[in-house]
C-alpha cells in the first residue's frame, strides 16, 4: 500500500481523536454528567419520620418509618405468620 492511499485513513482517525480530545478536555462526555447525577434529589418523597419502637436495654432495636404507608406495611408484615416464623428463627440463632 502506498502512503498516498493511507492519507484518508490517517485524516479520519486524526479527526476522531481530535474531537474526542476536545470533548474530554471540555468535560462534555457523559461520564462527567453522571458524576453530578443524584436521582434522589429529583423526586419529592414526603416523609414523616416516625419512631415506632425505641431501643431498650433488653432489646436494642430502633424501628422507624418514613411515612404512614411504611408504618402500616410494618404492622401488616408483623402479623403475618410466615414473617413471625422468620423473625423467631433469626432470634434463635447464636
Amino acid at each position: 500500500m502506498k502512503a498516498r492511499e493511507l492519507v484518508p485513513l490517517i485524516v479520519i482517525i486524526s479527526v476522531i481523536l481530535t474531537i474526542g480530545g476536545v470533548l474530554i478536555g471540555s468535560k462534555l462526555v457523559p461520564e462527567e454528567n453522571v458524576k453530578k447525577f443524584n436521582p434522589l434529589s429529583e423526586i419529592s418523597l414526603q416523609s414523616n419520620l416516625k419512631v415506632i419502637k425505641k431501643p431498650t436495654a433488653r432489646d436494642n432495636i430502633l424501628l422507624y418509618s418514613v411515612n404512614n404507608f411504611a408504618e402500616e406495611a410494618l404492622h401488616i408484615a408483623q402479623s403475618d405468620p410466615s414473617v413471625k416464623q422468620i423473625i423467631s428463627e433469626q432470634r434463635d440463632k447464636p
